[in-house]
């Protein structure tokens, strides 16, 4: 369990407990009107009076909304990551509010727009954390904000979960930060010992990744599970986000008797350093990590991307599946496009934050602490999403089961189930 420490803004942050029914003589024809017509308005003021007591006492029972912050990259290069996961968290929360919200509390969140700007990112982490109003924070996407974000989040006592950091340093940065995806370790042991390794047979790899502490993070991690695993990193190549020209990068590789090439990065930088390649007609394997598993990759490349690899955490088989027809369907009408896996776990990620804020309000009162300390103590039998269960490492990190999939004919394909590592 993370150790608690004690801050001294904490308490002045943390929020108060959320409050967890005929005469028998002759009368002129106009005096009789006259008479009905008084009982007519008699009886339409009561009723409105009635009516009016009915609002006043439902408004006075109606319980405060719980809120908290979305933080996501909505503008710029990642922001097809950004929308799938404000997306997901809007369909979850409609569907919680539908179904009556957290023990009547409706559910509300403020959308902030980082830019996958880490200046940006500590700009609104300042903004979020002087309000009061948030208890939860569900962002941002990539690792290098949460860690810049972090200090700020965790002087304000207010847990910061994302659905999409993997980075292993971010977690043990404090104790309110979560991870709703999975850590590189995994991601990268994955690549290394089951793709690579097992199902490709492959033993010699170039590694292209960010030069950021995301992308060291993941180098370090590959390097790690190769070592382990008897895999030689035949190059390690570094550059700068958003990166656009791999020329140089694709002909010093082609020099090597590299057999596979592993890119950590955004769906736009993979694609380019996979166009780059095809155009001088290397048919060098590509291995994707998870942040690249994007259909944006296919209508970037066309055909050029048949036979890239990825992995991830999201199985595609729910698009057959009958039991998330509706779920899709509501996606697709709010994103624009098909759930992939950044929308589908920032739809868990949004669905244990709330069935944490449900299970504090159950035993006692939902403060940020106590908020923190339900989504801590969370149990595989607490709540699993459609992407697995969640149960946290002791830092607050967590590891899934990731799939290979493969570009053919022109979509993604599952090349290896959850249990492809037992066998």
């Amino acid at each position: 369990m993370k150790k608690l420490v004690s801050l001294a803004a904490a308490s002045a942050l943390v929020l108060g407990t959320l409050a967890g029914c005929s005469s028998g003589s002759s009368a002129p024809a106009a005096t009789t009107a006259a008479a009905t017509t008084a009982a007519a308005a008699e009886t339409q003021a009561a009723a409105a009076e009635t009516k009016a007591e009915e609002t006043t006492a439902a408004a006075s029972e109606a319980k405060d909304p719980i809120w908290f912050a979305l933080v996501a990259p909505l503008t710029g290069g990642a922001s097809q990551y950004g929308l799938e996961q404000r997306a997901g968290a809007e369909v979850r929360v409609a569907e919680i509010n539908a179904a009556g919200g957290i023990d009547g509390h409706e559910v509300k969140f403020d959308v902030f727009d980082s830019k996958n700007d880490a200046t940006e990112v500590v700009e609104i982490a300042r903004q979020i954390a002087e309000n009061d109003k948030y208890m939860w924070v569900q962002g941002d996407f990539s690792s290098t904000d949460c860690m810049a974000a972090a200090p700020i989040y965790e002087d304000a006592g207010i847990v910061q979960m994302s659905s999409s950091a993997s980075a292993s340093a971010w977690c043990p940065m404090g104790n309110h930060q979560f991870m709703g995806g999975s850590t590189q370790f995994a991601d990268a042991n994955f690549i290394t010992t089951i793709a690579i390794k097992k199902y490709m047979g492959y033993n010699k790899i170039a590694v292209l990744h960010q030069n950021n502490e995301s992308g060291t993070s993941a180098m370090e991690n590959i390097q790690k599970t190769a070592d382990t695993n008897g895999l030689e990193i035949v190059s390690e190549e570094a550059f700068e986000v958003g990166e656009t020209d791999f020329s140089s990068i694709i002909s010093k590789l082609r020099q090597t008797d590299v057999e596979c090439i592993v890119v950590c990065a955004n769906y736009t930088e993979a694609s380019a350093a996979i166009k780059q390649a095809r155009e001088v007609g290397w048919d060098i394997p590509f291995m994707l990590s998870a942040s690249s598993a994007s259909d944006q990759i296919i209508e970037i490349l066309g055909d050029q991307a048949e036979g890239v690899y990825a992995d991830e955490n999201f199985n595609r088989g729910i698009y057959e599946d009958a039991q998330y027809a509706d779920l899709l369907k509501k996606f697709e009408e709010t994103c624009g496009w098909t759930m992939t896996m950044y929308g589908a776990l920032s739809y868990d990620t949004c669905g244990v934050l709330c069935n944490s804020a449900e299970r504090a309000l159950a035993a006692g009162g939902l403060t940020r602490d106590s908020f923190r300390d339900c989504l801590e103590a969370t149990k595989a039998s607490d709540f699993e999403g459609i992407c697995g269960p969640f149960e946290f490492n002791e830092d607050g990190s967590l590891d899934r089961l990731y799939l290979l999939i493969q570009v053919e004919n022109g979509k993604w394909v599952d090349k290896t189930d959850y249990a492809y590592d037992d066998k």
